[in-house]
């Protein structure tokens, strides 16, 4: 869908002034980034097809999929979809339309013909705070788990206001320097004015509250001060960039969720899932994650966070009742690769296969002749014995098994 259909109001449209060296001008038609813009977006699409949506169209922002039982059916339904926008004069990008397919990735997310294994759900009165839930589970389930997630949706974050940032008594990153250092000195990119107040707004935004829950120590912060046209600034939290900040990161989530991980809680930075045996006792669990999230302002990511689903991707890979799998969007880039013609090309390639190597028998073995070309002081040529390596791999990671955690209960 293309950008700026939505008329801005006359009597607003000076309230969008700009300046620039080619004269001053103000927007007729809505662009992203102005305050309330999505919102108004998402209205707009919502009165726009009210009668249809969540009947033959399932719609957010300007994602939206029209679908059916059967092809008559699909076809009547997108005949009702395109009817309506070209009534509205809602003109649609050609490039993103996808006509009839059985399968598709909408926002972020692969899915399968008539398997919609997930739905959006509102906390909030008149359609807003959005969450991500199964859409597999029973009426009674659903009613159960949005009363939990509004119960304890302080610690869910849909906008940056909503971040308060966690306690320095639990986890504040320090930043060790040796005694010689000297800091770096960079030139200053010059701006017009217009450009240096909307930068302006952005940094102290950022600096302020930004994506970043972790205090930086206050005898720390000067160690991070830079300079800009409009003035000197240092950092109050801790941005990924920073030397150890992953390390602290981690230390931070250790410490929140000690006593839940690995019982309740799988963790990996900012990767981390809740499980359980059945669906009353994964709710119960979830509730003590919330729960502990609201004790200590750690907010998640709503968008990133999918409830009560029985399988998803994470750290790379397929987590289901199956097992472990691979992930099949990577293998589909790797499965279409051709064969490399540097040693580059072969570095990247093993990269990108070692990271499946656990579910590939005898990985080391067929990768030697790929592994030699790496040699120091080897001339590259990529023989027949390569290519047979090349292509037995590709194969492999393409018809990978699944991978299940052993069972000490049972004999072996």
């Amino acid at each position: 869908m293309y950008n700026n259909q939505i008329a801005i109001a006359p009597e607003d449209q000076s309230k969008t002034t700009f300046t620039c060296p080619y004269g001053t001008f103000a927007f007729r038609r809505m662009p992203f980034g102005l305050c309330n813009a999505p919102t108004t977006f998402q209205r707009c699409m919502t009165a726009i097809f009210s009668d249809l949506n969540e009947d033959c169209l399932e719609i957010f922002m300007d994602d939206f999929s029209t679908f059916g039982d059967n092809f008559d059916n699909c076809l009547s339904n997108l005949e009702k979809v395109l009817k309506r926008c070209k009534e509205t004069n809602l003109v649609l990008n050609w490039e993103k339309c996808h006509f009839m397919v059985d399968e598709g990735i909408v926002l972020g997310h692969k899915f399968l013909s008539k398997e919609w294994r997930i739905k959006y759900v509102y906390l909030g009165e008149n359609e807003t705070l959005p969450v991500i839930i199964s859409s597999k589970l029973h009426a009674a389930q659903e009613k159960r788990l949005i009363a939990t997630l509004r119960q304890h949706k302080e610690a869910l974050g849909w906008t940056i206001a909503d971040i308060k940032g966690i306690s320095p008594t639990i986890c504040m990153h320090k930043i060790l320097l040796e005694d010689n250092h000297k800091p770096t000195v960079d030139a200053q990119r010059r701006l017009n004015q217009a450009m240096k107040d909307v930068v302006r707004k952005e940094i102290l935004k950022w600096l302020d509250t930004g994506y970043n829950q972790i205090a930086i120590a206050p005898e720390d912060q000067s160690k991070t001060t830079f300079t800009c046209p409009y003035g000197t600034f240092a950092f109050r939290r801790m941005p990924f960039g920073l030397c150890n900040a992953p390390t602290t990161f981690q230390r931070c989530m250790t410490a929140i969720f000690s006593d839940l991980n690995e019982d309740c809680l799988e963790i990996f930075m900012d990767d981390f899932s809740t499980f359980g045996d059945n669906f009353d006792n994964c709710l119960s669990n979830l509730e003590k994650v919330l729960k502990r999230c609201k004790e200590t302002n750690l907010v998640l990511n709503w968008e990133k966070c999918h409830f009560m689903v029985d399988e998803g991707i994470v750290l790379g890979h397929k987590i289901s009742s199956k097992g472990m799998e691979v992930d099949k969007a990577k293998i589909e880039v790797i499965s279409k690769l051709p064969p490399p013609t540097t040693v580059k090309g072969i570095r990247s390639f093993l990269g990108h296969a070692g990271f499946y190597r656990r579910f590939i028998e005898n990985f080391s073995k067929i990768t030697k002749p790929l592994c030699s070309l790496l040699e120091q002081g080897r001339q590259f040529e990529f023989n027949e014995d390569c290519t047979k390596a090349f292509n037995i791999l590709k194969q492999k990671l393409v018809t990978c098994p699944n991978s299940r955690t052993t069972r000490l209960e049972i004999a072996f």
